[in-house]
């Protein structure tokens, strides 16, 4: 994961708010493998910080991609190059 830059409020040398960016890419890193029909079906994965959110049933461990940082939900797949 590379290091994601944010912004940190101070108030008399105490953090007192951080604000993340509004999306963030993660690998997943264990999940249910696809099987049969996964249309319109979705299941729990794991991402790479420990994290555990709900994904389409057809993304397989090892995909990267890209979650709402302000709600924690899946937004959509990262292309591979």
């Amino acid at each position: 994961m590379c290091p994601t830059a944010c912004q940190v409020l101070q108030w008399n040398n105490k953090v007192i708010g951080v604000a993340l960016p509004s999306s963030l890419e993660f690998e997943i890193t264990q999940c249910d493998p696809p099987s049969g029909d996964t249309k319109g079906k979705d299941k729990s994965a794991t991402l790479d910080t420990g994290a555990v959110i709900t994904v389409p049933a057809f993304l397989k461990q090892g995909e990267i991609i890209t979650v709402n940082t302000e709600k924690g939900e899946y937004m959509g797949r990262v292309n591979k190059k």
